[in-house]
């Protein structure tokens, strides 16, 4: 087995809309770290996977078909071997659904020129994995701060080479917004302090998640502060020996959507927010009543009742990495590796804004003036994680046990 590692530059030109917030409403004013776009490519016989990931919010599924059919048609890469992820920085261009412009050509350009570097450098490798928590990373963002503590789960995987580099995949589970909406500098924020020279920062089920709580500043300085920390952990984390080989397996499937807020379940749900917000003291609680006004004071849009959307499993190694396309909760996250590693027998870890960009999954509590931001901005019902469970139980088994489930 073999495995390379490409990079490429995707820091946009100053004075695009940065995404994320929507109480910033500037454009960037200037750059404070380069955005990047990382590849691993592996091979086993005839056979190529690759993976790519963006410093980016998002890379919405339009985006995604887009680069797709672009390293497929110059490259020859087949589009169900090519994954592309987000590390879900803050601080990065927002881009628009299906529309082609001058940043996403680039993007284009700078995804096929890292996957070139990585095909160009293929070296022989072992696979090594390994798992553990970590503190003072992650925090809960939608509880007060005496029950925000989160042990933060670090996932590993390198592709070792006696003669070359050794690749690291990096799987958090955190919101990486050191930076808030005050800031209009473009930034791949925690993922880019945190990560090695050769290495893809992935992201997990971090819906009720942030550095919220942890954070002690939202500068240079606390990115710095933060970045080394998981850096660090990063570094000393032990890693095993894991056997070789890779498949994959992509699905579509249709999810219910929830119709938006009436006039009147607006009226009622703004009314109780902006009381709970009037008795709070501490500014971190708050931010998440506030983030919940801001998306009640969004224009009504209509809203189809079903969407496609695209999830994917991998197993590589004696890994399973199921990819969705949505920002599901930390609880959530765990449970869906719990099914996987009862239907396989292999470790499982969950990997969010891959794929496509397709939303907050909600929590399964009922909806009010309690709720937390991932439930008033998902536009789903709760029985969709019911169905995406179901739909990847049923990959595992087509993955693992060769057989298709009807």
């Amino acid at each position: 087995m073999r495995a390379g590692f490409g990079k490429a530059d995707i820091t946009p030109e100053t004075g695009l809309r940065l995404a994320g917030f929507d109480a910033r409403t500037q454009p960037s004013n200037g750059v404070l770290d380069r955005l990047e776009v990382r590849t691993l490519v592996l091979e086993e016989g005839q056979r190529m996977f690759c993976w790519l990931t963006f410093d980016l919010l998002g890379v919405n599924r339009p985006l995604c078909e887009y680069i797709s059919r672009s390293i497929e048609d110059d490259l020859h890469f087949p589009q169900d071997s090519i994954f592309l992820s987000a590390t879900h920085t803050h601080a990065a261009p927002k881009l628009v659904p299906g529309q082609v412009d001058g940043y996403v050509m680039k993007l284009a350009r700078a995804a096929k020129a890292s996957v070139r570097e990585a095909a160009e450098k293929l070296n022989d490798v072992k696979l090594r994995a390994g798992e553990e928590r970590v503190e003072g990373i992650a925090s809960y963002r939608d509880k007060n701060r005496e029950a925000s503590a989160y042990a933060m789960p670090l996932r590993l995987m390198h592709c070792f080479a006696a003669s070359g580099v050794d690749i690291g995949l990096e799987l958090i589970s955190c919101h990486p917004t050191v930076l808030d909406e005050t800031n209009l500098l473009v930034s791949a924020d925690l993922p880019g302090r945190a990560r090695g020279e050769h290495s893809l920062m992935l992201n997990g089920a971090c819906a009720d998640l942030s550095t919220r709580y942890t954070r002690q500043g939202k500068g240079e300085k606390e990115l710095e502060r933060i970045g080394w920390k998981l850096g660090e952990a990063i570094k000393s984390s032990a890693c095993a020996d894991i056997s070789e080989g890779f498949a994959t397996i992509k699905r579509r499937i249709v999810l219910p959507q929830r119709m938006d807020f009436s006039d009147e379940e607006r009226k009622t749900l703004k009314y109780g927010f902006s009381e709970r917000l009037s008795r709070m003291s501490d500014p971190a609680a708050k931010r998440e009543i506030e983030s919940c006004l801001l998306v009640l004071n969004r224009p009504p849009k209509e809203t189809s009742p079903f969407r496609t959307v695209e999830i994917g499993l991998n197993k590589i190694g004696d890994v399973l990495m199921l990819t969705l396309p949505f920002e599901m909760s930390s609880v959530d996250g765990e449970a869906m590796e719990g099914l996987l590693r009862a239907v396989s027998g292999l470790r499982a870890w969950t990997v969010c804004y891959t794929g496509g960009y397709d939303g907050y999954l909600p929590s399964g509590r009922p909806l009010g003036i309690e709720s937390g931001y991932q439930d008033i901005a998902s536009p789903y019902p709760p029985e969709a994680v019911d169905i995406i469970k179901q739909n990847a139980i049923e990959m595992a088994k087509e993955l693992i046990n060769g057989y298709r489930v009807s």
